[in-house]
């Protein structure tokens, strides 16, 4: 019979930086979100190239970090803030973005 795991040796989420290696997964999980027609302003899915682009811009800018939600080796969701306009006036301001893989929305990983 198989035993179940105690909250001491149970996998748990981990929040961490995204890393150029978790462009595909974050990119499943948005274009996830597109399709579902939770984005708010995109509306098209995103290519690899794209992603790994933004993750790119993201790793340069530690006031614009890219977070992902990963339980065990497996990316569930992840989470931006990216700049909200390009005037220096408004350079304290971002714009927050969590995206949470299908199979595991409702479950918390958003929070």
């Amino acid at each position: 019979m198989p035993t179940m795991g105690t909250p001491e040796t149970s996998a748990r989420l981990a929040i961490r930086p995204a890393r150029e290696e978790d462009a595909g997964a974050i990119r499943e999980i948005f274009n996830e979100g597109v399709q579902d027609g939770l984005a708010t302003f995109d509306t098209g899915p995103r290519s690899l190239e794209e992603q790994r682009q933004l993750l790119a811009e993201a790793r340069g800018d530690s006031r614009h970090p890219v977070l992902v939600a990963e339980l065990g080796r497996w990316v569930l969701g992840w989470i931006s803030i990216e700049p909200y306009d390009a005037r220096p006036v408004l350079d304290d301001i971002g714009e927050v973005s969590v995206y949470v893989r299908r199979s595991f929305r409702k479950h918390g990983v958003g929070k």
